[in-house]
């Protein structure tokens, strides 16, 4: 994780890890949010948009919370597809 946190990985290489052990799974889309909080940037919003759809529902969860961190307060589209996934996601 604190690869992922210091830019050691690429997000490419993260989503590698979207195969790995539950615990580091869980905690890949907090850490993606942590690389660029209020900073949109459309390789992690692909990829926790894919996070957001996996079978684990803590995974999921995690990756809404890390959308909404990471696109806070900047892109009207990211709000509509955070509130769509947890219409979805929490029902």
């Amino acid at each position: 994780m604190s690869g992922v946190i210091l830019g050691d990985f690429s997000v490419g290489s993260v989503l590698q890890l979207r195969y790995g052990e539950v615990v580091i799974k869980r905690a890949v889309p907090l850490a993606l949010a942590l690389l660029s909080p209020s900073n949109p940037r459309l390789q992690i919003l692909d990829t926790l948009s894919k996070f957001s759809h996996d079978s684990d529902q803590e995974v999921s969860a995690n990756a809404i919370l890390a959308m909404g961190i990471v696109g806070a307060g900047k892109v009207k589209v990211i709000h509509c597809c955070i509130r769509y996934l947890a219409t979805v996601c929490c029902h």
